[in-house]
């Protein structure tokens, strides 16, 4: 890991060699540093995350951690975009999504400095000046709403999920994470955590966005950063997965045989390199929005007639967390089952029939979260409903399903439908 007192030459090193053609990545001023005297910075927008609170660093087996350089060349693995043979086969796509990110949407480019002395390559597009041009209503009101985009572990900001919430009508920003393109470093999770969390300080204090005015939006392993921020910020406005997963563990489970799988496994009983986005879920209780593909081949595999999908367990564990009192080994059949079905008309005709036979179903459920709010309550987890009749607690365990996900169709790259971007579904 860099520290900020590196020296120039340790920092050319780890420049890329696209940058190192024509780009000014190391010419340009850092716009904003958290590498400054504690006094410098606005602490109030630095809030600390008790990070042992959510078991980054405990083995519950109690056994040795993999070594340091082990666990380095674990998570390199499990994100390709740091790779430089990777990133020279795609200089031409990075430089060509730039140039369009600048010149088609005005796009300006910064360079921040995090904690631990990494430079992380940002783009920001705003959409804020076009309310005083006059357009339309709805243009200005998600012009006033900042996106920052967490892309997956081999996408940049150049070649991501930027031009979807541009093209959705949002202010945006996007950033490489350390050791993607011209960002410095490495992707450790560490690493990862204070990158994004300077992305979040200069959004708040540069680009002078309100905590409660940002989403954040993530595709993949990017769910990680974006989870985590959110823990850190609460405020914020909602949390968009795409395609995330509930830790990595599950998946190489899914994916991985032989000595691949033993190794990896050993690694990820270090529960930082686990990435356990459904944990930190459980740390921001504001509106959640989860999207699935329906023939995901990274996050999802076909074992025979069966299908499963990692973003199914994440629904699965937030909801349990949330509505313990619902959602629970009662009501986890009819869930499993709906979750099962990947036909979104066919969901939707599941939830009419509990609607004919409990119409007010929803409206009641609502109605009693906003009162155990109002009564001084944390929003979760919501604590009523045990007593309930289990046919209601199965229609409002479907409910909030049919709130917190929605299926889209195609494959783990599949592009994200701009329509879809819309803040999530939240308790009045």
């Amino acid at each position: 890991m860099h520290s900020p007192g590196r020296s120039s030459s340790q920092e050319s090193n780890n420049e890329t060699d696209h940058c190192e053609r024509g780009m000014d990545f190391r010419e340009l001023s850092i716009a904003y540093s958290l590498a400054r005297p504690a006094d410098a910075v606005d602490k109030e927008k630095r809030r600390s995350i008790d990070v042992h609170s959510m078991s980054f660093f405990t083995d519950p087996a109690g056994e040795p951690f993999p070594s340091f350089g082990l666990r380095n060349r674990a998570m390199k693995l499990a994100y390709p975009g740091a790779w430089k043979g990777i990133q020279n086969m795609v200089a031409e796509d990075i430089l060509d999504g730039r140039f369009q990110l600048t010149t088609k949407y005005g796009g300006k480019r910064a360079k921040l400095q995090a904690v631990d002395g990494n430079l992380i390559d940002t783009m920001y597009v705003d959409k804020r000046r076009s309310a005083a041009e006059g357009q339309q209503e709805d243009q200005n009101a998600r012009g006033n709403t900042l996106v920052i985009c967490c892309d997956g572990n081999s996408a940049f900001y150049e070649t991501g999920y930027m031009p979807i919430a541009i093209r959705a009508g949002y202010s945006t920003l996007g950033w490489n994470p350390p050791g993607f393109a011209c960002s410095t470093g490495s992707p450790c999770p560490e690493q990862i955590r204070n990158a994004v969390d300077v992305v979040m300080s200069y959004a708040l204090n540069v680009l002078q966005f309100h905590e409660k005015d940002i989403m954040l939006f993530a595709y993949s392993i990017g769910g990680y950063p974006a989870a985590w921020a959110a823990a850190k910020y609460p405020d914020v406005k909602g949390l968009l997965l795409d395609a995330c997963f509930d830790e990595l563990l599950p998946l190489v489970q899914l994916h991985l045989r032989g000595h691949f799988y033993a190794v990896t496994s050993m690694v990820l009983k270090d529960q930082e390199c686990n990435l356990r986005i459904a944990q930190l879920l459980r740390h921001y209780h504001g509106p959640i929005k989860l999207f699935r593909r329906d023939e995901d081949e990274i996050v999802g595999k076909r074992i025979g007639s069966k299908y499963f999908n990692s973003t199914n367990r994440l629904l699965r564990l937030l909801l349990i967390y949330r509505y313990p009192a619902i959602v629970n080994e009662d009501t986890l059949p009819v869930l499993d089952e709906w979750l099962d079905c990947y036909n979104p008309q066919a969901q939707s005709l599941w939830l009419k029939n509990y609607n004919k036979m409990c119409p007010n179903c929803p409206e009641v459920f609502e109605a009693m979260h906003k009162e155990f709010h109002e009564d001084g309550q944390d929003f979760f987890p919501f604590l009523y409903g045990r007593d309930w009749a289990l046919h209601v607690r199965e229609h409002i365990t479907i409910h909030l399903a049919d709130k917190y996900l929605t299926t889209v169709n195609g494959k783990h790259n599949t592009i994200l439908p701009v329509e879809l971007l819309v803040p999530p579904w939240k308790h009045e």
